[in-house]
């Protein structure tokens, strides 16, 4: 009877639907997570789709070392322009503090990124991290990043691969 008791707490449907808010946000920034990771394996329509389902159509993406794209279609351009240079890449995004104000939210989280390339004398590694300041929009497809500004803290690039993610290669 204890146990009923416990599980049946009220909650009001403001406080459910900003749980709700919460999670879908979640969800969105570890789409876009799992979309950047299969680009450099993947680099099929779909996993564009997939990338570009994430951002509002006036997305601006402040990639620090990797520039600023205004547009989703620059961003995913760029994107597929960088993928084949990427190697294996595993996005871990933890910590996220998400901010629901109406139609708008803002969030942080941590980054870690790690890139894997194999060379002639086995992987090479690029581990890097900082963390991510995202603004999102409810849509009528739900919700999508609006704004990404990625700060860097540090990097652990041994073999200097870094410099290559990011050249123009127009």
């Amino acid at each position: 009877m204890a146990n009923q008791q416990q599980n049946n707490v009220g909650i009001s449907p403001e406080r459910m639907a900003l749980l709700l808010d919460r999670m879908d946000i979640t969800d969105v920034l570890y789409r876009y997570g799992k979309a950047i990771d299969r680009c450099a394996v993947d680099q099929s329509d779909e996993t564009f789709s997939l990338l570009g389902s994430c951002l509002t159509e006036d997305v601006v993406v402040d990639y620090g070392p990797g520039g600023i794209h205004s547009g989703r279609d620059a961003w995913v351009a760029f994107t597929k322009q960088t993928a084949s240079r990427m190697g294996r890449t595993l996005h871990l995004y933890t910590n996220p503090l998400i901010t629901v104000d109406g139609d708008e939210a803002h969030v942080t989280c941590n980054v870690q990124a790690t890139h894997m390339w194999e060379s002639e004398r086995g992987p090479c590694f690029l581990i890097a991290g900082g963390t991510f300041e995202d603004d999102l929009r409810r849509t009528s497809d739900g919700w999508r990043i609006s704004h990404i500004v990625l700060n860097a803290f540090f990097n652990n690039d041994p073999s200097g691969k870094l410099a290559e993610l990011f050249i123009d290669s127009n």
